[in-house]
């Protein structure tokens, strides 16, 4: 989507780019009638676990896998028992 932005955005606006971590991307599904940011699942998740929420996001996007076992975030969607994991945000 930042492509096709870049590529018709007019040369006098300032850099136009969308990325779901800085809250500039919401899903959503109007047919069912809900809406969401990871700027919300952030926040909620936050409080829940004791985790800033500026961290929180990073995790929720992208190859990002929460481990349960050793209580901590990995990149790799094995677990430390051979298991394999979910993504952050699925």
């Amino acid at each position: 989507m930042n492509v096709t932005i870049s590529t018709y955005q007019s040369p006098d606006m300032p850099e136009l780019t969308i990325d779901p971590t800085e809250g500039t991307v919401a899903f959503g599904a109007a047919l069912f009638g809900w809406a969401f940011t990871l700027n919300k699942f952030a926040r909620i998740y936050s409080e829940k676990f004791k985790i800033d929420k500026k961290v929180l996001i990073k995790k929720l996007w992208g190859d990002n896998y929460y481990d349960p076992d050793l209580k901590q975030w990995t990149t790799s969607e094995i677990s430390s028992t051979g298991q394999k994991l979910e993504r952050g945000f699925v």
